[in-house]
């Protein structure tokens, strides 16, 4: 629907940066791997993860070390232990 959108307007989807936030609990490693892929495929680039739960600095530590997974490229169709 917003590429129709953007094509009923003159406008290039492809040009436009898509966002979005969610949320992490630090239960999974592997399911944030793979929301943050499904998010990619579906083309947001732009990804904001925010920490729930009671220990956010526990949190941070364990996304910063999520971050090499993260940005790899090609993660959308890895499988990741």
């Amino acid at each position: 629907m917003f590429e129709e959108a953007c094509g009923s307007v003159g406008r290039d989807a492809s040009e436009i940066r898509r966002s979005l936030q969610f949320g992490w609990d630090g239960e999974d490693r592997n399911q944030l791997l793979e929301l943050s892929a499904q998010y990619l495929e579906l083309g947001v680039t732009e990804q904001v993860i925010y920490l729930r739960g009671e220990r956010p600095v526990a949190l941070a530590e364990k996304i910063a070390d999520l971050l090499p997974d993260l940005r790899k490229p090609g993660r959308a169709t890895m499988a990741t232990n």
